[in-house]
């Protein structure tokens, strides 16, 4: 059954779930459950990190965007075809089973998964019978479960009961909702989606989440940022099947300024994703830059991925970074945070 197919099928109960589904037990997981010294009591010094005062210039963030595109594209030519490109990304906005197809199946216990995470009154048991079923989420969460992430003591972990503790009911999230993602990311064809989209994508998502106003608006901002690029993963993996279409610099800077946000809205709308995450992508996609500004936490947070992609692949100087990092009110310790919040998250799923 494809992730369409499932998400079109549910009942209207099923529906109202979805839309409160961030309501529940929201806090998101991603700071040390302890304040213990060394190696886990450093990084618990670091969640006192302010990411509220971040600000980002528009000209800046074109910079950022500009580089980023041609550091991904080693096609550098601008030669496209317009044409073919606006009849191709047509079709696959607007035509419901060419979308259907070319959307990846879901694993079939992210489901029943999904469903116990949307009662509060699961018992504990559910999880772990649930989770035992698939040998890939059970060593993810056998993996994540362990990482400094979440054991910041290092306690020996090695059983799924001790495992569902210790990550709680939002942990679970993530790593559900990470790994529904994941799965669209591991079939696919394309390179630049597996080494490039995904670590961004998970970038975003976390930023997003630090730049929260508070725990409970959390997990809908990782959702959000999560998300956000699902649209591109999908056009990139159809352009590479496409004999008739090249990735250049000129496609992909064509599809990022007239597409690829009409298909993640597209594909959301399909899936029936909450309205508040809706919602953010949708803003993300229209809200103009205020006094020189880009304001939308999703948009930074897009942004800023994009900044630690120039920084970790050495596209930009440490002079340019450092530079970009003080423009934006944070520093480079903070960037190095969230670098690796996003490394356990990739390494885990």
């Amino acid at each position: 059954m494809s992730l369409l197919d499932f998400f079109h099928r549910k009942s209207s109960s099923e529906k109202h779930e979805n839309h409160v589904i961030a309501a529940i037990d929201t806090e998101l997981m991603i700071e040390p459950l302890s304040d213990t010294k060394g190696e886990a009591g450093e990084a618990a010094d670091k969640k006192t990190f302010d990411f509220h005062s971040i600000e980002l210039c528009f000209t800046l963030a074109q910079s950022i965007h500009q580089d980023y595109l041609r550091s991904c594209i080693k096609d550098q030519s601008v030669e496209m075809k317009e044409s073919l490109l606006n009849e191709f990304a047509h079709e696959l906005i607007y035509d419901d089973e060419v979308r259907v197809k070319s959307t990846p199946n879901m694993p079939t216990i992210l489901p029943q998964l999904m469903q116990c995470l949307r009662d509060e009154n699961t018992l504990k048991s559910t999880y772990v019978d649930l989770i035992s079923q698939d040998p890939l989420l059970a060593a993810s969460v056998l993996r994540t479960s362990r990482s400094a992430l979440y054991n910041p003591s290092g306690r020996p972990i090695d059983n799924f009961e001790r495992a569902v503790v210790v990550l709680g009911v939002a942990g679970l999230k993530v790593i559900a909702c990470t790994s529904l993602l994941g799965s669209v990311v591991s079939s696919s064809k394309e390179p630049l989606v597996q080494s490039t989209l995904w670590p961004y994508t998970l970038h975003t998502a976390v930023i997003a989440q630090l730049l929260a106003e508070d725990s409970a608006s959390g997990f809908t901002a990782y959702l959000s940022g999560l998300f956000h690029s699902i649209g591109e993963m999908a056009f990139l993996e159809q352009v590479s099947i496409d004999d008739s279409l090249s990735l250049n610099i000129g496609t992909y800077a064509y599809l990022h300024e007239q597409y690829f946000e009409r298909l993640t809205l597209a594909i959301l709308k399909d899936w029936e994703l909450p309205e508040d995450i809706m919602d953010q992508v949708r803003s993300a996609a229209v809200t103009p830059a205020i006094d020189g500004k880009v304001k939308n936490a999703i948009e930074v947070s897009s942004y800023l991925a994009k900044l630690i992609y120039l920084y970790q692949h050495k596209v930009w100087s440490a002079e340019q970074v450092e530079e970009a990092v003080l423009a934006c009110n944070l520093t480079i310790e903070q960037l190095d945070w969230v670098i690796s919040l996003s490394e356990q998250q990739v390494s885990n799923t």
